[in-house]
């Protein structure tokens, strides 16, 4: 049988949520940062209601957030603990009892998108759907075996989302 390969990419407004990175319901990711990397940002993605544990290389004094609303941290001398609040973008620094930064963080707060991704691959087996989070929306692409399908994911995901969307297709 001859499959049509169908790139679909839908894109999806969000309405309450944004970005986020799908984690696992065992233990917290663990970031661990570099004695060398005072110099540079990391992005994090988190979901709402999630966290993450950073172990820093030396002992933290201060911790800075732009925005609690978005995310928070509670500090140890040597771990940070950053919880996902709200939808939304911060930036977090963390500084040692010397002034110095030790790293900075960009986080992305939004939905978790691992209920969709186990939605869709429940409901279609056989296709291939990567769920990405695109600013404020969700961006699904893939290989799905036709156009039904392809307009039962974009189906499946407004109802995740609890909106409506336009559907982008090429062969």
């Amino acid at each position: 049988m001859i499959r049509d390969r169908l790139l679909l990419s839908a894109v999806l407004a969000l309405a309450l949520a944004g970005p986020a990175v799908a984690q696992s319901t065992g233990q917290a990711p663990v970031l661990n940062v570099g004695t060398s990397e005072h110099a540079i940002s990391r992005k994090i993605d988190l979901s709402i209601g999630r966290s993450l544990i950073v172990d820093l290389p030396r002992d933290a004094k201060e911790v800075f957030v732009a925005n609690p609303k978005v995310a928070n941290a509670v500090r140890s001398a040597r771990k940070l603990f950053i919880i996902g609040i709200a939808d939304g973008q911060t930036s977090m620094f963390v500084i040692d009892g010397e002034g110095r930064q030790i790293t900075s963080l960009e986080i992305e707060v939004g939905r978790d998108l691992n209920v969709l991704r186990q939605t869709l691959r429940s409901a279609m087996p056989r296709a291939q759907i990567e769920v990405k989070p695109a600013g404020n929306s969700i961006l699904l692409v893939g290989n799905v075996a036709n156009a039904s399908e392809a307009t039962q994911a974009v189906d499946i995901a407004n109802a995740f989302v609890g909106t409506t969307a336009g559907i982008f297709s090429s062969t």
